[in-house]
């Protein structure tokens, strides 16, 4: 059975970043604030090109206005969502170029998911232009978009223009459409498997479908990140196709850096790993009974597994805190912008 999430914790661990240890590697990137991650004080930047990146900014967060033009120095953990160790203002645009993916439309109302934030977008026109041969004339749920947004003076964005860069991938995967998000768990429905709704750092609010199979081990007040897919017109919590098997056949070895998904007995053949950064990607390696005596559930561990024959079988664990275990052997130890309306440089 796959589970929904492990721990409460786990949720946390993904979501809050933490100090980084010296030394650290940094990165630079310059874009377009388009949205604010109340929940984790964070900017929601457009890049140019439109992708849209979320960081974790604290000190400039109350300073830095949605429209700013921004050249942010940041440093990324895994799991995590990347931390700005400088956030230097370039003025402000009033365009910027945002691609994602359409969760909800409303007559001219749009929530776009763009890089795990969801942003309100008013289209100013009814129809858009479509790249792909369709016979549809504007967008719909499910499509991945590139916008063209216009910034006002309420913090607002209206779309200029709307190009639909990808339609969903059909019958092939059933898909018809994908989403990330990142929130905190507002409501889950008394029924199984039910509902979840989560609110996320930009005030909008999204629910996915639990489908039969993953245990819900969530609570509300939870803060998580959400992979749900478009299926039947309804947003549900993706799940893996074919669980291990899935991964077997990409490949005659794969690593896994996780959570210990499952109780580990002495009897037990088979390691469950719950993929860091996801709610339901579960990878399960075969094992020989008693040789990991020294794991347990909820132990943060890297994985190696191999194909061995048709089964996919364990060659190297170890936990984060150094304890580690050969596998079967049994042993144990950019768009352009505007130009500026101001430069005042400022760093924060």
């Amino acid at each position: 059975m796959t589970r929904l999430l492990l721990l409460g914790a786990l949720v946390t661990a993904i979501l809050i970043p933490v100090a980084v240890s010296a030394p650290t590697v940094s990165h630079t990137l310059h874009g377009t604030v388009v949205a604010k991650d109340r929940a984790n004080r964070g900017l929601v930047v457009a890049l140019p090109g439109g992708n849209v990146q979320t960081l974790v900014a604290p000190a400039a967060f109350g300073r830095t206005d949605i429209g700013r033009r921004v050249v942010i120095r940041y440093t990324g953990v895994a799991g995590r969502l990347p931390v700005a160790l400088s956030v230097s203002l370039r003025g402000h645009a009033s365009r910027a170029v945002v691609r994602g993916t359409i969760v909800r439309l409303l007559k001219r109302n749009a929530i776009i998911n763009a890089g795990g934030s969801l942003l309100r977008v008013t289209l100013k026109v009814p129809a858009a232009k479509r790249t792909l041969a369709s016979a549809k004339s504007g967008p719909s749920v499910g499509d991945s978009v590139k916008v063209e947004v216009e910034i006002d003076d309420d913090d607002s964005l209206d779309a200029s223009a709307v190009t639909v860069v990808a339609t969903p991938a059909g019958p092939a995967t059933d898909s018809e459409g994908e989403m990330e998000v990142r929130g905190t768990v507002t409501a889950l429905s008394p029924t199984v498997p039910g509902t979840i709704t989560v609110t996320t750092g930009t005030g909008v609010v999204v629910t996915c479908v639990i489908p039969p199979g993953v245990t819900r081990a969530v609570t509300i007040g939870d803060r998580i990140e959400l992979k749900c897919e478009l299926l039947a017109g309804t947003w549900t919590i993706r799940t893996p196709k074919d669980g291990s098997k899935e991964h077997a056949g990409k490949s005659s070895k794969m690593e896994v850096q996780g959570t210990i998904a499952a109780a580990i007995l002495p009897s037990s053949t088979t390691v469950s790993v719950l993929r860091r950064g996801s709610l339901a990607d579960i990878v399960i390696c075969a094992i020989v009974p008693g040789s990991l005596a020294r794991f347990a559930l909820g132990d943060d561990v890297k994985m190696e597994c191999a194909t061995i024959g048709t089964t996919l079988t364990l060659t190297e664990i170890e936990k984060k805190d150094g304890g580690s275990a050969g596998g079967s052997s049994g042993s144990s130890d950019d768009e352009d912008e505007d130009d500026d309306e101001d430069d005042d440089s400022g760093k924060v």
